[in-house]
């Protein structure tokens, strides 16, 4: 069930936040819409770079395994999933080899199986051809076999994936992933080109490099005479946090009120939690080793350290200092405070607690990194092919615009040249296919279109006659049917269960996608083998928690929420079907969206996807058009297939003598039978697009009358 709550928006709170931070009225409003206001800050362009670390895990591992196949002359494969995703982080990173002049002992093929899993097989392989790395890109779950052969044997490994779901982690070998303890929406494309910059950043030795960023809390402000209460660490390399150190020490001293009621301990709390100083501080210094030291007053928190290391016959500190209060005077001018506090929040990076150890550690982190991007000359976004994939790949898996993606990614056309594009033959077919379907979306994410390019791919494409799955105007389940290719499963149940022939192998996951979007339910194609191959879909929801609760029942999957392929017995199938009823029919009665709308955003006659669409599509310098039957039906004169798998629509249609233009992206259903000269009812938004003279319309429905 969907159920709608209509949303205030603040006018106050849009017009001091535009004022604020001098950035237009429209933009605050379409942020406050979205709940994206912390990204206000950041909307001109100065990108925190702790938000990297945050939402992606072990960069800079993975860039340390560039570097050590570089250096050391690895023989190398790359192995990447076949889908634009797969194949896009495939180009930015073989782009970082080719850009280091290494790219001899550089081979790459995609996963031999059609569906991303790496099996003991597979690994076989690998070692038998003598690979000394391998980096899998857009990989699934599953592979555990094949992975643990490569560890075995020494085979230096890199997984990079999107998928949010947990890896069982095989020993030695790195994963690049987004940060599952945060909403992260990333494409696999995306988490390389973030690879692509940490490698560039890790180039520069002072950032590379090592360092011990570290706060106390104390009873006091003589180091003589007071006791430190509470010790917290950071251990980073390249900027991103690889260890943490964090201690409550005991003291005999009694803790004064006023220090209390700042940082909330008292002699209960060390009582209770405290540790022996000496082990403590034994501990730190081996933590801390001779690494350079980072601290807000740096000299305040060592004189404290070094009266512990004293009392307890430690050598002293004599590591080189960083005292971020000098260094923010230097590259932070004209602020009215330096106060760590005062600091963190001028420059939009924290917002507190603070007077806790850890909590203070976490605010020096960010500080001392945006410290770094102006020591070490960071730039701010890298404006090559690489962004470029990382736009397309980001909304080829449907991944959300928003936070890390929506910082890098919302002002694309600005940063590219789409008419050059399509003259640079180092673009292959495949991105170009994918980048006529998505430059369909800009007018909705700028509200306009440019028209000089629109027309340039158009002719682009028509030159080159490219053909995308099956003839123009052809199902794939209207051809399987047609040739009793398949056979269903289970036609008295909801879910749809389906056989198909071998030769159809390479289509099951697009057949899959059909028969979801089609019937609005989960769907599995199979593939007459022992065991037998399948791939599954489910367009109005995740997939992948089926697949997680019955893992018996599987001899492998991997995938991620809307798409898992798999292995399955024969023998397994008719236990597979009961359950996935049963597991269907529990959603359905749990099923209870919550869609927030204004007057902006009228919900009337929409369905859930175009609600999705307008939630994260909409242009925020102007209103957003809300979908809408037109008042009459059209007769469809042209029909034109495009983008990925032929799944879009550029139509020509007529209403009342007057011809019009229709753009409808990847809702097309190859089952609904669309001809010329056939009338129809559409639900649609129009778009400001004026091609031959004539107006486009944004079609999200076409209803065969």
């Amino acid at each position: 069930m969907i159920r709608f709550r209509k949303y205030i928006l603040n006018e106050k709170l849009a017009d001091k936040l535009a004022f604020e931070h001098t950035i237009d009225r429209e933009v605050v409003k379409f942020l406050l819409r979205r709940n994206k206001i912390d990204l206000l800050p950041f909307i001109k362009g100065n990108i925190p770079l702790y938000l990297e670390f945050e939402n992606i895990n072990n960069l800079t591992a993975s860039a340390k395994f560039i570097k050590g196949v570089i250096d050391n002359n690895f023989k190398t494969l790359i192995i990447y999933d076949s889908d634009l995703d797969g194949y896009g982080a495939f180009r930015i990173t073989y782009d970082i080899f080719l850009e280091n002049n290494y790219s001899k002992n550089i081979n790459y093929k995609m996963f031999w199986h059609n569906i991303p899993i790496f099996t003991a097989q597979d690994a076989q392989k690998v070692k038998s051809e003598g690979y000394e790395a391998v980096i899998l890109l857009d990989m699934g779950q599953s592979s555990n076999e094949g992975l643990e052969i490569l560890s075995e044997n020494n085979i230096r490994t890199l997984v990079v994936d999107h998928h949010k779901q947990d890896f069982e982690k095989v020993q030695n070998i790195i994963y690049l992933t987004p940060n599952k303890k945060k909403n992260v929406s990333m494409s696999t494309g995306g988490l390389v080109y973030f690879l692509k910059r940490q490698f560039h950043r890790m180039k520069n030795e002072k950032f590379a490099q090592q360092y011990i960023i570290f706060d106390t809390e104390t009873t006091g402000f003589k180091a003589k005479f007071n006791d430190i209460t509470e010790i917290a660490a950071y251990k980073i390399e390249g900027g991103e946090i690889i260890s943490y150190f964090h201690s409550y020490l005991k003291t005999d001293r009694k803790i004064p009120s006023e220090i209390t009621q700042i940082t909330g301990i008292d002699n209960n709390l060390l009582e209770e939690k405290g540790k022996d100083p000496e082990k403590v501080m034994t501990l730190f210094k081996k933590f801390i080793g001779d690494l350079p030291i980072v601290a807000h007053n740096v000299n305040f928190d060592i004189s404290f350290i070094n009266e512990y290391f004293k009392r307890y016959g430690i050598p002293s500190v004599n590591n080189m200092l960083y005292d971020t209060v000098i260094m923010s005077r230097n590259y932070f001018k004209g602020l009215g405070s330096y106060a760590l506090s005062s600091l963190v929040e001028s420059l939009h990076l924290y917002k507190g607690p603070y007077h806790r150890a850890t909590d203070d550690t976490q605010a020096l982190y960010r500080l001392f990194l945006e410290l770094l991007k102006k020591i070490c000359n960071i730039r701010n976004r890298h404006n090559d092919s690489s962004l470029l994939i990382y736009y397309l790949t980001t909304y080829s898996d449907r991944m959300r615009i928003e936070g890390l993606n929506y910082l890098f990614l919302r002002d694309i056309n600005k940063h590219f040249d789409f008419s050059e594009i399509l003259h640079d033959r180092s673009y292959s077919s495949y991105l170009l296919n994918s980048y006529y379907t998505i430059n369909k979306l800009l007018p909705v994410l700028n509200s306009k279109f440019r028209n000089e390019e629109f027309n340039e791919l158009d002719r682009f494409f028509y030159e080159r006659k490219i053909q995308l799955g099956f003839k123009k105007g052809t199902s794939s389940l209207a051809k399987i049917k047609d040739n009793n290719l398949g056979k269903d499963l289970n036609p008295n149940g909801k879910v749809k269960v389906v056989i198909i022939d071998r030769n159809m192998n390479e289509k099951r996951g697009m057949i899959a996608s059909l028969l979801s979007k089609t019937n609005d339910v989960p769907a599995l194609v199979l593939i007459k083998k022992d065991p037998m191959i399948g791939s599954s879909r489910f367009v109005g929801g995740d997939i992948l928690p089926f697949f997680q609760e019955n893992p018996e029942l599987f001899e492998s999957y991997g995938g991620h929420n809307k798409a898992v392929g798999f292995t399955i017995s024969p023998s397994n199938i008719p236990e597979l079907i009961e359950r996935l009823e049963i597991w269907y029919g529990n959603l359905e009665t749990q099923s209870d969206d919550i869609f927030y709308y204004d007057d902006l955003l009228p919900v009337t006659h929409v369905k859930k996807e175009v609600l999705k669409l307008i939630n994260y599509m909409a242009p925020y310098d102007k209103n957003f058009p809300p979908p809408v039957f037109l008042d009459t039906n059209i007769v469809i004169r042209k029909i034109r297939h495009f983008g990925a798998k032929g799944k879009s629509l550029l139509i020509e249609f007529s209403k009342n003598q007057e011809t019009f233009y229709g753009l409808s992206l990847y809702n097309w259903s190859p089952t609904m039978d669309i001809n010329e000269n056939k009338t129809y009812k559409i639900l649609y938004t129009p778009l400001e697009k004026l091609m031959d003279e004539k107006r486009v319309l944004f079609i999200h429905k076409l209803v065969n009358m």
